[in-house]
This record gives C-alpha cells, sequence and structure tokens, in this order.
C-alpha cells in the first residue's frame, strides 16, 4: 500500500485536488510546517469563514476501488505500540484521496472515531513495514467512507 501526503504529491494531483477543495469551499491553503508536523496539511476555510483543519492521505494503489485503508496502531522497533491517525490525528476532516479512480472522500474524523470499533469488528485488518515501524490498519469497502462522508469526482 503506497500512501503519499501532499508534500509527497505529484503536483498535478495537488492541483487537482486543491481545485477541488475550492470548487466547495472559500479557501484552500497549506498548513504551516509546524501543523503539518502534528497531523494538519490543509487548512479549510467555509463559506461562512470558518476554518477547518484536514488531514490529507492519498492511496495510489492502482485498481483497488473497491478498499479504503484506516491505519490504526504502529509498533515501533522496541515493541512499543503507539496509536496512528485514526485516533490521534488534530484535524477535522480526513481528506481520502484516489487520484487513479478521480475520487475524494471527505469525513469527519470525529464521525470516523465513531465508527472505529465497529469498522474492526467487521473488517480485516493486515500490517505492512514502514520502515522500523510495522503499521496495522483496518481495510474497509470503500462506500463505508460514502456512508460516513462525502464523496467528490474530480
Amino acid at each position: 500500500m503506497t500512501w503519499l501526503f501532499p508534500s509527497e504529491m505529484p503536483s498535478r494531483d495537488q492541483r487537482r485536488l486543491d481545485m477541488f477543495l475550492a470548487c466547495q469551499y472559500s479557501q484552500v491553503r497549506t498548513a504551516s510546517d509546524t501543523q503539518q508536523q502534528t497531523g494538519i496539511h490543509k487548512i479549510i476555510t467555509t463559506r461562512m469563514g470558518a476554518d477547518l483543519s484536514a488531514f490529507v492521505v492519498t492511496d495510489t494503489q492502482p485498481g483497488r476501488s473497491a478498499w479504503a485503508y484506516i491505519d490504526t496502531n504502529e509498533d515501533d522497533s522496541a515493541g512499543n505500540s503507539l496509536l496512528a491517525w485514526a485516533y490521534t490525528c488534530p484535524a477535522d476532516l480526513l481528506i481520502y484521496y484516489r487520484p487513479q479512480h478521480c475520487d475524494v472522500y471527505l469525513l469527519w474524523f470525529w464521525v470516523l472515531r465513531e465508527h472505529l470499533s465497529r469498522l474492526r469488528r467487521e473488517y480485516s485488518s493486515l500490517a505492512y513495514r514502514k520502515k522500523e515501524v510495522l503499521v496495522r490498519r483496518i481495510r474497509v469497502p470503500i462506500y463505508e467512507f460514502e456512508r460516513l462522508g462525502i464523496k467528490g469526482v474530480l
């Protein structure tokens, strides 16, 4: 599974996502370096003037149109288990972007977190190694993101 965060995305995909968000909201800007270190990638200003913080995950796997992946735990090389972004991200919104399918899902983190226990029970978990960290995630059908959030087509 390949994930890209905004700073790693090809500029074409970054522009497409920003254009989509700009059509939905009043203003979209990249978060500061300090905010990005905490898991906030974008600041979105609504048409009512409220600022929302967003965490962006880009799923770059081709041909996996039926699934989305939610990182829940990370085990470091010392054997310490830490909660991953599904639980710890301070952002208001999750933006799950799939450029190969030209779609994007917007989910409130509080809604996602309300459903994590159910998702963990109902769907399979898998793990992969990312450098020195073992990342555990839930593999959920993409329709769960459609049920819990908003789907946009680019």
